[in-house]
């Protein structure tokens, strides 16, 4: 049907669970990942990778772990990450 002449369509399409992670962690490979996360770290074993599903196209350069006054005090998810 018509919306003053323009066709008006819509579809519908059922969403596929996700098969890779939705979790995770940029973090150096020394630190912990946060709970139920995966951590990726600028390592070339992370690369994309298609049949896993995740991974860096083009790694960070570099990763970082905030300093040790900021333990307790944030949250350890806030303390490290890449760069």
């Amino acid at each position: 049907m018509g919306v003053g002449g323009v066709l008006v369509a819509t579809l519908a399409l059922a969403a596929a669970p996700l098969a890779a992670p939705t979790n995770l962690d940029f973090a150096p490979a020394a630190t912990p990942a946060r709970e139920g996360a995966v951590v990726l770290t600028p390592a070339a074993a992370d690369r994309f990778d298609a049949a896993r599903g995740y991974g860096w196209v083009t790694p960070p350069t570099g990763a970082f772990t905030g300093p040790a006054a900021w333990s307790g005090v944030r949250s350890p998810a806030l303390c490290d990450g890449v760069s």
